[in-house]
């Protein structure tokens, strides 16, 4: 299927990440570098034309082949900061979560002082209301005790 050699193959200067094409993929890439040895096209009148003909599809492909190659690690690092940010994401959402529960639980002991506070405030203010009778029926007693005394003198 191919017609370059191992030794073309190995002479060929070009960094391909490891792990990153298939095997189907590294074959389309090499069969751009393979030569139409066919019949010359209809408007080439020389050798030199199908010369330049191959240099430039050879240089156009080289440029295909380094843009193919730029554009897979685009999507490779765009692949990576997507994940990374879903990562981030992630673990914003686990620590609101967790300090989410934190403000439930001192809100829920909150709540609860304030009802305790709230009932001791009531048996305070009965308290309050039964000393403030209790006075007040002492002093009633005091005065009647004066106004005999009064009388007498």
């Amino acid at each position: 299927m191919l017609n370059m050699g191992e030794e073309d193959v190995r002479s060929f200067n070009c960094e391909i990440p490891e792990n990153e094409f298939t095997p189907t993929e590294i074959e389309e890439l090499l069969s751009l570098f393979v030569v139409n040895d066919g019949p010359p096209s209809p408007g080439s009148d020389s050798q030199g034309s199908n010369r330049t003909t191959a240099t430039c599809s050879t240089n156009d492909d080289e440029r295909k082949l380094r843009r193919m190659i730029s554009n897979r690690e685009s999507a490779r690092r765009s692949r990576w900061r997507k994940k990374r940010h879903l990562e981030d994401l992630s673990n914003e959402v686990n620590r609101l979560v967790i300090e989410n529960q934190d403000l439930k639980d001192r809100l829920g002991r909150v709540l609860n002082r304030r009802q305790v506070v709230t009932r001791e405030n009531d048996w305070l203010w009965m308290e309050s209301l039964g000393l403030r009778a209790r006075l007040s029926d002492l002093c009633r007693i005091l005065a009647a005790m004066q106004s005999p005394l009064e009388k007498s003198t």
